[in-house]
């Protein structure tokens, strides 16, 4: 299907429901983005474990000299970590440093806001 007849069928069907959303899922593998001019392909998301996440905060920890004193890592500590967490990918995109970065801010603000108590 072009993809301008595309993004008519998905702006028809938006306003039937009363809703313009700005991106949706048509499977597990394949999302599009669109705006008022294009739909962008996007890339397929990565899929977490409970597994997977306690690996990245394992391996977060065994480095914890690479961390600055915020407590952050650089962008190549968490590309090794990523190179550490490929042989137990189950389901979704490869994970890459960004993914791992943005999965050890939201481990942080879950420990930070939900797990600490604060008097």
């Amino acid at each position: 299907m072009p993809v301008r007849l595309f993004r008519n069928l998905i702006v028809r069907v938006s306003c039937l429901l009363s809703q313009t959303p700005s991106s949706f899922r048509l499977s597990s593998s394949l999302s599009f983005s669109f705006s008022s001019s294009r739909i962008v392909n996007m890339a397929p998301s990565a899929v977490w474990t409970t597994k997977e996440e306690a690996s990245l905060v394992t391996f977060l920890v065994d480095h914890k000299a690479e961390a600055s004193d915020g407590g952050s890592f650089k962008a190549t500590t968490f590309q090794k970590a990523a190179k550490h967490l490929a042989p137990m990918l189950e389901s979704g995109a490869a994970k890459n440093a960004k993914s791992c970065g943005n999965t050890y801010g939201a481990v942080c603000y879950f420990h930070d806001k939900l797990l600490t108590p604060h008097y």
